[in-house]
Protein backbone atom coordinates (compact mmCIF):
# COMPACT_ATOMS: atom_id res chain seq x y z
CA UNK A 1 0.00 0.00 0.00
CA UNK A 2 2.98 2.55 1.14
CA UNK A 3 4.18 1.85 -3.15
CA UNK A 4 1.18 3.19 -4.22
CA UNK A 5 1.11 6.27 -2.00
CA UNK A 6 4.38 7.25 -3.09
CA UNK A 7 3.09 6.94 -6.58
CA UNK A 8 0.59 8.95 -6.19
CA UNK A 9 2.57 11.53 -4.68
CA UNK A 10 4.68 11.50 -8.04
CA UNK A 11 1.99 11.55 -9.81
CA UNK A 12 0.62 14.69 -8.19
CA UNK A 13 4.27 16.52 -8.77
CA UNK A 14 4.35 15.32 -12.33
CA UNK A 15 0.63 16.54 -12.82
CA UNK A 16 1.80 20.04 -11.33
CA UNK A 17 5.38 20.89 -12.81
CA UNK A 18 4.30 19.16 -16.47
CA UNK A 19 1.52 20.79 -17.93
CA UNK A 20 1.78 17.99 -21.25
CA UNK A 21 -2.20 17.98 -21.55
CA UNK A 22 -1.82 22.20 -22.27
CA UNK A 23 0.13 22.14 -25.23
CA UNK A 24 -3.21 21.34 -27.15
CA UNK A 25 -4.35 24.49 -26.46
CA UNK A 26 -1.67 25.76 -29.06
CA UNK A 27 -0.71 23.66 -31.85
CA UNK A 28 1.34 25.99 -33.62
CA UNK A 29 3.85 25.51 -30.64
CA UNK A 30 2.90 21.23 -31.38
CA UNK A 31 4.00 21.84 -35.42
CA UNK A 32 6.95 23.37 -34.37
CA UNK A 33 8.13 21.10 -32.35
CA UNK A 34 10.71 18.11 -33.91
CA UNK A 35 9.49 14.47 -33.90
CA UNK A 36 11.29 13.27 -31.32
CA UNK A 37 9.92 15.55 -28.71
CA UNK A 38 6.20 14.89 -30.23
CA UNK A 39 7.35 10.93 -29.54
CA UNK A 40 8.23 11.77 -25.96
CA UNK A 41 5.51 13.47 -25.46
CA UNK A 42 3.28 10.63 -26.42
CA UNK A 43 5.34 8.26 -24.42
CA UNK A 44 4.99 10.47 -21.61
CA UNK A 45 1.48 11.10 -21.43
CA UNK A 46 1.27 6.98 -22.10
CA UNK A 47 3.35 6.77 -18.91
CA UNK A 48 1.47 9.32 -16.89
CA UNK A 49 -1.64 7.18 -17.82
CA UNK A 50 -0.26 3.97 -16.74
CA UNK A 51 0.76 5.50 -13.31
CA UNK A 52 -2.72 6.67 -12.96
CA UNK A 53 -4.01 3.37 -14.01
CA UNK A 54 -1.32 1.81 -11.12
CA UNK A 55 -2.48 3.74 -8.56
CA UNK A 56 -5.95 3.04 -9.17
CA UNK A 57 -5.66 -0.76 -9.62
CA UNK A 58 -3.54 -1.15 -7.17
CA UNK A 59 -5.00 0.24 -4.13
CA UNK A 60 -8.26 -1.36 -5.09
CA UNK A 61 -6.25 -4.96 -4.98
CA UNK A 62 -4.78 -4.39 -2.09
CA UNK A 63 -8.15 -4.31 -0.49
CA UNK A 64 -9.54 -7.20 -2.75
CA UNK A 65 -6.96 -9.24 -1.21
CA UNK A 66 -7.58 -8.00 2.50
CA UNK A 67 -11.40 -9.66 1.24
CA UNK A 68 -9.65 -12.77 0.36
CA UNK A 69 -10.31 -12.12 -3.74
CA UNK A 70 -8.03 -12.66 -6.60
CA UNK A 71 -8.00 -9.22 -8.53
CA UNK A 72 -6.20 -8.61 -11.65
CA UNK A 73 -2.54 -8.11 -11.83
CA UNK A 74 -1.56 -4.90 -12.34
CA UNK A 75 -1.17 -3.49 -15.27
CA UNK A 76 2.09 -3.99 -17.64
CA UNK A 77 4.06 -0.34 -18.31
CA UNK A 78 3.19 0.58 -21.66
CA UNK A 79 7.22 1.17 -22.23
CA UNK A 80 7.77 -2.69 -21.92
CA UNK A 81 4.91 -3.38 -24.89
CA UNK A 82 6.03 -3.67 -28.18
CA UNK A 83 2.77 -5.04 -30.21
CA UNK A 84 -0.57 -3.30 -29.45
CA UNK A 85 -2.14 -6.55 -28.88
CA UNK A 86 -0.13 -7.11 -25.59
CA UNK A 87 -1.00 -3.46 -25.11
CA UNK A 88 -4.85 -4.45 -25.22
CA UNK A 89 -4.46 -7.59 -23.18
CA UNK A 90 -1.66 -6.75 -20.40
CA UNK A 91 -2.91 -3.39 -19.68
CA UNK A 92 -6.15 -3.53 -18.45
CA UNK A 93 -6.67 -7.42 -17.93
CA UNK A 94 -10.19 -6.81 -16.32
CA UNK A 95 -11.68 -5.10 -19.11
CA UNK A 96 -9.59 -7.54 -21.71
CA UNK A 97 -11.01 -10.80 -19.78
CA UNK A 98 -15.00 -9.16 -19.71
CA UNK A 99 -14.56 -8.37 -23.42
CA UNK A 100 -13.22 -11.67 -24.41
CA UNK A 101 -15.92 -13.49 -22.35
CA UNK A 102 -18.95 -11.79 -22.73
CA UNK A 103 -18.16 -10.09 -26.36
CA UNK A 104 -15.92 -11.70 -28.43
CA UNK A 105 -16.27 -15.51 -27.98
CA UNK A 106 -20.54 -14.94 -28.02
CA UNK A 107 -20.02 -13.40 -31.01
CA UNK A 108 -17.96 -15.36 -32.70
CA UNK A 109 -19.38 -18.72 -31.43
CA UNK A 110 -22.19 -17.49 -33.12
CA UNK A 111 -21.09 -16.17 -36.49
CA UNK A 112 -19.14 -19.59 -36.63
CA UNK A 113 -22.55 -21.28 -35.56
CA UNK A 114 -25.04 -19.24 -37.74
CA UNK A 115 -22.85 -17.82 -40.45
CA UNK A 116 -21.42 -18.96 -43.61
CA UNK A 117 -18.44 -17.27 -43.28
CA UNK A 118 -14.72 -18.09 -43.15
CA UNK A 119 -13.21 -17.94 -39.49
CA UNK A 120 -11.32 -15.15 -40.23
CA UNK A 121 -14.27 -13.40 -41.46
CA UNK A 122 -15.80 -14.03 -38.20
CA UNK A 123 -13.19 -13.50 -36.50
CA UNK A 124 -13.04 -10.00 -37.66
CA UNK A 125 -16.73 -9.33 -37.03
CA UNK A 126 -16.52 -10.93 -33.61
CA UNK A 127 -13.16 -8.55 -32.86
CA UNK A 128 -15.25 -5.43 -34.74
CA UNK A 129 -18.63 -6.07 -32.06
CA UNK A 130 -16.20 -6.23 -29.69
CA UNK A 131 -14.26 -2.46 -30.49
CA UNK A 132 -17.38 -0.96 -30.99
CA UNK A 133 -18.58 -1.92 -27.10
CA UNK A 134 -15.12 -0.25 -26.34
CA UNK A 135 -16.56 2.45 -28.71
CA UNK A 136 -19.25 3.03 -27.09
CA UNK A 137 -18.39 2.68 -23.86
CA UNK A 138 -15.19 5.63 -23.94
CA UNK A 139 -17.81 7.58 -25.48
CA UNK A 140 -19.12 7.94 -29.23
CA UNK A 141 -16.30 10.17 -30.44
CA UNK A 142 -15.28 9.92 -34.33
CA UNK A 143 -11.21 9.46 -33.52
CA UNK A 144 -12.28 6.63 -30.86
CA UNK A 145 -14.50 4.96 -33.90
CA UNK A 146 -11.40 5.20 -36.18
CA UNK A 147 -8.91 4.03 -33.20
CA UNK A 148 -11.32 1.26 -32.44
CA UNK A 149 -12.16 0.18 -36.25
CA UNK A 150 -8.10 -0.11 -36.87
CA UNK A 151 -7.17 -1.86 -33.88
CA UNK A 152 -9.96 -4.57 -34.37
CA UNK A 153 -8.54 -4.77 -38.04
CA UNK A 154 -5.16 -5.11 -37.16
CA UNK A 155 -4.94 -7.23 -33.95
CA UNK A 156 -2.48 -10.01 -34.12
CA UNK A 157 -3.68 -13.58 -32.63
CA UNK A 158 -7.52 -12.61 -31.91
CA UNK A 159 -7.91 -12.80 -29.14
CA UNK A 160 -5.28 -14.90 -27.63
CA UNK A 161 -3.06 -18.00 -28.90
CA UNK A 162 -4.87 -21.21 -28.47
CA UNK A 163 -8.15 -20.25 -27.60
CA UNK A 164 -11.29 -19.83 -29.82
Amino acid sequence: MLVFQFYTFVLDLMFHYIYFFAMQDNMELIKKLPTIALCGGGLWMGLEFHIKYVISYGTTAAFARLDNMEPPPNPRCIARIHVYSQMWRHFDVGLYRFLVKYIYKPGYGSLVKHCNLSKMACKLLASLATFLFVFVWHGTVWHILVCCCQVSMYLENVPARGTV
